[in-house]
């Protein structure tokens, strides 16, 4: 089958599962209050702005209201470059590399506490990077995930999405861009029988 069909296939799965989200009995909490869930509560990732635009008139298409912003790669956030300089530490430990991971939110420390920080501290830092480059190695990306506490991994059934980071920030920030009306996401979710 050619990979154009394919991609129609996807979208109208993607399509047909999202108008039975919104016509379940699924409900939003929000300031306490109950509410049904509507199309500006879901947001889909994507991992290409062409993508994103062939998902975008899919849902249109079958009269789902949309807000796309592809402007944007999730590659340039702040949360991808912090993983970045991680991994970099994580393969290739020098010295550098390792400061470099020190400041990012997975250690979590500022310039001043590394400036200040004593042999001690400077140690524990280079242990902890040490036993999660020896996790990746010998246990794979999924187990580094695990390891690393300011990860959260999220399994979908029947997709194969990974959000990386903190989660409540991450989707903060995808709201603001595509659907600033929608900003703040509704904290509490909830599910009606």
């Amino acid at each position: 089958m050619a990979a154009e069909a394919l991609t129609g296939i996807r979208d109208l799965d993607l399509t047909a599962e999202l108008i039975g989200l919104l016509n379940s009995d699924a409900c939003v909490v929000e300031a306490g209050v109950t509410r049904a869930l509507e199309a500006r509560d879901v947001a889909i990732l994507v991992s290409t702005n062409q993508r994103g635009r062939q998902v975008a008139e899919a849902l249109t298409g079958a009269g789902v209201p949309v807000a796309f912003s592809g402007a944007d790669s999730i590659f340039v956030t702040d949360a991808a470059k912090g993983w970045l300089v991680l991994l970099r530490a994580l393969e290739q430990p020098r010295r550098a590399a390792v400061r470099g991971a020190i400041l990012t939110d997975f250690v979590g420390d500022d310039l001043t506490g590394l400036a200040l920080a004593d042999e001690e501290q400077l140690t524990a830092w280079s242990g902890l990077l040490q036993g999660w480059s020896r996790v990746l190695a010998s246990q794979g990306v999924a187990a580094l995930f695990a390891a690393v506490p300011q990860a959260e991994v999220i399994g979908v059934d029947g997709a194969k999405h990974l959000f990386v980071g903190h989660t409540e920030r991450v989707l903060d920030e995808v709201v603001r861009r595509v659907a600033p009306g929608s900003f703040p996401l509704p904290t509490t979710f909830r599910e009606t029988a």
